[in-house]
């Protein structure tokens, strides 16, 4: 398997150069993912339209990236089956900004796959330390299967039946929450406190606060950890908070920061100045 650095930046020809390919010059590799020997290579953009004048409303969920294949994609599509069923190695590159290098994210592993023209799927990723780790096991089981394991759940008993909500767009934030305790315990590798950081996670909601509660409540009693809120700009659009998220996402990997998904590790002296435009 093609080894790349979680966190390092790369383009596509560099990417291609790896493998042993030619300089780019069209083709899938320009259009969002190709596949090359056994593996698949997704290049993505979070928060800004590609060069194609696509704009897929790609974005990271916590540590998740919810992704959507190119238009006209179904799980029926041979390469895309194969992402599902783990049967290839799919490596992961994401970007806020146009014609910026691609952030590698890391060998991904599918966790729920919806819909088609676009298909959408939601992808987790290995820990930096078994990236180099096959995803393929030795009996490859469908998203599908995935899905209908059983999972204990907060909120109400489930209910059935036809259901319609409205969403309607207003005013959403941008918001930065730090994590607090035993966050070297938590991050032995990194041992953030002890080296004058913070882990922080930035996201959109439209109520923080609520946000907030529903993070810490993920954590068991008696946990020596919890997320606070540090600060959150306002934006009049949800459209406009995830293109801001895109863009701050985008600067903490250009600045060696960036963690996984929405996650980093800032210095505790820059964090008051990160929401700042």
């Amino acid at each position: 398997m093609t080894s790349f650095r979680v966190g390092g930046r790369y383009t596509r020809d560099q990417v291609r150069a790896a493998l042993g390919l030619p300089p780019m010059s069209g083709g899938d590799w320009a259009t969002g993912y190709a596949q090359y020997q056994g593996e698949v290579f997704i290049f993505c953009n979070i928060g800004v339209a590609g060069r194609t004048g696509h704009d897929y409303p790609n974005r990271w969920v916590d540590d998740a990236l919810d992704w959507f294949g190119k238009t006209g994609s179904t799980p029926n599509q041979p390469m895309i089956k194969a992402m599902m069923m783990g049967t290839v190695t799919t490596h992961v590159f994401w970007r806020g900004r146009d014609r910026a290098a691609f952030t590698y994210a890391g060998v991904g592993v599918v966790n729920g796959v919806w819909g088609e023209k676009p298909v959408e799927v939601l992808w987790r990723f290995k820990a930096p330390g078994a990236q180099s780790d096959s995803p393929v096991s030795a009996s490859p089981t469908p998203a599908v299967a995935m899905l209908a394991a059983p999972a204990f759940r907060h909120g109400p008993a489930p209910s059935f039946g036809f259901k319609q909500f409205l969403a309607e767009d207003g005013e959403c934030w941008l918001y930065l929450m730090a994590l607090g305790g035993a966050v070297d315990a938590l991050f032995p590798h990194l041992t953030p406190r002890a080296t004058g950081r913070m882990v922080v996670k930035i996201g959109i909601s439209s109520n923080p606060p609520r946000r907030e509660r529903e993070l810490n409540r993920g954590f068991p009693i008696g946990a020596d950890a919890r997320w606070s809120i540090q600060g959150a700009r306002k934006f009049d659009t949800a459209r406009a908070a995830y293109e801001a998220e895109g863009v701050l996402l985008q600067r903490l990997a250009d600045e060696g920061r960036w963690l996984s998904g929405e996650f980093a590790v800032v210095p505790d002296q820059d964090l008051a100045g990160l929401l700042e435009p």
